[in-house]
């Protein structure tokens, strides 16, 4: 048993509760061990390497346990990038990393330090690592909501898996294997439902958050878990994920009814050349106008496009940003603007290395309000050159990646209001101008003005 522990938490978005992290630090309060946790950067701005200094440097514990806000596959996967900065500081210790979408990439990263991996949620790895720890964990939704408060999570953004997930094989979305069972149980589900639900309640959660990829895949399930809402924590706005086909007039309605103030849907692409080669099989633009016909107003519509998919050319890029920019002017709607990701190790056999794109990727791993310097582009450069693993930040499978990149920064870099559909390209561009330049030039970019820069 370690004299102390170590958990250092990244948080991508403080806005989401995380439970997991909850559910730890309430369970070693109970069992008495001695714990400390780091939260890097948090509620901090300016340079992000400066703030993991500052918070990681006086780390003393035997054993150190790394968790990820699992809320979102791609903020996982990016937040582990962020231990390339963090080993430094850790010294030669064992570092758990405990992050269930691991299994996304058939594979572990060869990251120097004495690190540890798992596939598995900070509180299965702490069952199995301390002998100290009490096995028990019938929390009551009061006692995770002290703890919740106390780690400044009042009033935030619950969420929740709730249904299986989606039946369909889109190629660019990992949402179906990310690491995290669902329970085929009913009542179970319905219990854990009802528990998170209640610590909405406790903690004035801001929204509850269906995080299930496809939530009206099965009706009956998704009107099901609305009732329960409706019965345990009533008056709480609600967002969810939901194809456009599934997005009919009464569906609709019915959604905005029960209190839901967001739905997330998935375009893709203007072209439907580009979204049938990925598999999905939706008509999507004849879609997207009967969801707009229908719409209510007290909800907002929450858009996701691609950009890079293979064999998309800078023409299409371009008119896929044109349908964005129309769709900006709608009230109530709001476009956001990815890159095509290649996760699992297999699918980047036929990519090649694009290091424009990888920077792009970079600033994701920051928080809002934080940026890394030119030596933190370059150090990231070096790690995902050197390790496979990382190589996903890097690898395009469309031939005019550099090009769509460098026409979208552009865009951007002259439009403040269109580079908030990607935030991306807007933390990019959130360096000094003179920095972004150099980047640019030295990846073999035009230079450009990086306007409204810090």
């Amino acid at each position: 048993m370690p004299r102390e522990i170590a958990v250092i938490f990244f948080a991508q978005d403080d806005r989401v509760v995380p439970v997991d992290l909850v559910e730890a630090i309430a369970w070693l309060e109970q069992s008495g061990i001695r714990h400390k946790l780091y939260m890097p950067a948090r509620g901090k701005r300016g340079s992000w390497r400066q703030a993991v200094a500052e918070t990681l440097s006086g780390v003393q514990a035997d054993e150190v346990f790394v968790c990820f806000l699992n809320e979102n596959h791609y903020l996982a996967t990016a937040s582990l990038l962020q231990l390339v900065f963090c080993a430094e500081f850790l010294g030669d210790r064992d570092i758990h990393v405990c992050l269930p979408a691991l299994s996304l990439f058939r594979g572990r990263p060869a990251l120097r330090g004495r690190f540890v991996w798992h596939a598995k949620k900070l509180t299965q790895v702490l069952g199995e690592r301390l002998d100290g720890l009490k096995k028990e964990r019938l929390f009551s939704p009061e006692v995770l909501a002290d703890v919740t408060v106390r780690l400044g999570y009042r009033r935030q953004i619950l969420s929740a898996l709730w249904s299986p997930g989606c039946g369909h094989s889109c190629s660019f979305c990992f949402s179906r294997d990310n690491g995290e069972m669902i329970e085929p149980d009913a009542g179970i589900r319905q219990e854990k439902l009802v528990f998170l639900l209640e610590l909405a309640r406790l903690t004035e959660a801001s929204c509850f958050k269906f995080r299930d990829p496809d939530f009206l895949g099965v009706p009956a399930n998704a009107w099901e878990a609305l009732r329960i809402l409706g019965s345990v924590a009533p008056g709480t706005a609600f967002r969810c994920n939901a194809r456009l086909e599934d997005l009919n007039r009464e569906a609709l309605v019915r959604l905005a009814d029960a209190g839901c103030s967001q739905v997330f849907s998935g375009v893709e692409h203007v072209s439907m050349r580009l979204v049938e080669a990925t598999g999905k099989q939706e008509k999507v633009l004849g879609l997207l106008a009967g969801v707009l016909a229908h719409k209510p107003r007290k909800m907002d519509l929450a858009l996701s496009f691609l950009a890079g998919l293979p064999g998309e050319t800078l023409p299409e890029a371009k008119d896929n940003l044109c349908l964005i920019r129309k769709l900006m002017k709608l009230k109530g709607v709001k476009p956001y603007l990815g890159y095509y990701v290649l996760f699992a190790q297999e699918v980047r056999s036929g990519a090649f290395f694009d290091p424009l794109l990888a920077c792009l990727n970079f600033s994701a791993i920051v928080p809002e309000g934080m940026f890394l310097d030119y030596q933190d582009y370059c150090g990231l450069l070096k790690t995902v050159r050197e390790d496979a693993f990382f190589s996903f930040f890097a690898a395009a499978l469309n031939r005019n990646s550099a090009e769509v990149i460098r026409m979208l920064l552009r865009e951007f870099s002259a439009d403040a209001c269109l580079s908030e559909c990607m935030p991306m390209a807007r933390k990019l561009l959130l360096l000094r101008p003179e920095l972004a330049n150099r980047i640019m030039s030295e990846l073999g970019a035009p230079t450009f003005l990086c306007r409204g820069a810090v």
